[in-house]
């Protein structure tokens, strides 16, 4: 399965292409599945709904000029990233599948991208620090920022001054990929060569580091009580790794 951004770039070399686009980013709940894809041409991919029952699919978008994507549910919520071409930032829009009330959950004129959500609860990677305010595939200084649907409040999760991106959420635990570990010598488009993974419990309010090995840690996702992420094993092979946090913490804080 492609990324969207595979997609996008495959779409702005074949204007004239006649076959469909292929489906990436996939969500879905208990009202549906939402899939970013084409209908027609494969000039602009967008997030359509399918609710089970019914035949046609709907676009989610909240107008034809912003170009959606990075869907994100959990029961009647659908968050996702919305891209508008005229200012070039990108911002997270919340989507209620049963109500069909949908606004934008922070609006800020910079870059935010990559929602996840928990319950009423969704992070995303904020570039509102960043100098100028950053920008999509390459961000100086990402932050992890979370929004809280019932209070309709905003709040950094993590600002340090490196790069913090691709957050995961489950319950009362934020994780993410974190580059402030980078050697000095870090690579200008900011990707780096050495990403570690970073977690926070947000009833405590403390963040740990996760894991230390010096190459890339990747993509965390958290589910039950654990933090998935993508590394190299032993073999140097790409490998899934599981961490259960709290044997982790009692392992790690003490008695």
């Amino acid at each position: 399965m492609t990324t969207d951004i595979e997609v996008d770039h495959y779409c702005a070399l074949r204007e004239q292409a006649k076959d469909h686009c292929t489906p990436s980013d996939v969500a879905a709940g208990p009202f549906g599945i939402v899939v970013n894809m084409g209908l027609d041409a494969c000039i602009r991919p967008e997030l359509l709904l399918y609710r089970f029952g019914q035949k046609d699919l709907e676009s989610v978008a909240p107008e034809p000029s912003r170009i959606g994507s990075r869907p994100a549910m959990d029961g009647e919520h659908l968050v996702f990233q919305t891209h508008n071409p005229n200012t070039g930032f990108s911002n997270i829009m919340l989507y209620n599948v049963r109500t069909e009330e949908r606004y934008f959950i922070d609006p800020q004129e910079a870059a935010q991208y990559i929602p996840r959500i928990s319950g009423k609860k969704i992070v995303w990677t904020d570039g509102r620090n960043e100098d100028p305010p950053g920008n999509y595939l390459s961000p100086q200084n990402g932050d992890i920022y979370i929004y809280d649907i019932d209070t309709k409040k905003s709040a950094p999760v993590e600002t340090e001054s490196s790069k913090q991106h691709y957050p995961g959420i489950d319950g009362d635990i934020v994780a993410w990929e974190d580059y402030r570990n980078e050697p000095v010598d870090k690579t200008p488009t900011g990707n780096g060569v050495n990403r570690d993974i970073y977690f926070k419990v947000l009833s405590t309010g403390k963040i740990y580091q996760l894991t230390s090995e010096m190459g890339y840690e990747l993509f965390p996702r958290v589910s039950n009580g654990r933090i998935f992420y993508r590394a190299l094993d032993a073999n140097k092979q790409l490998a899934i790794f599981q961490v259960d946090v709290e044997a982790w913490l009692a392992a790690n804080e003490g008695p």
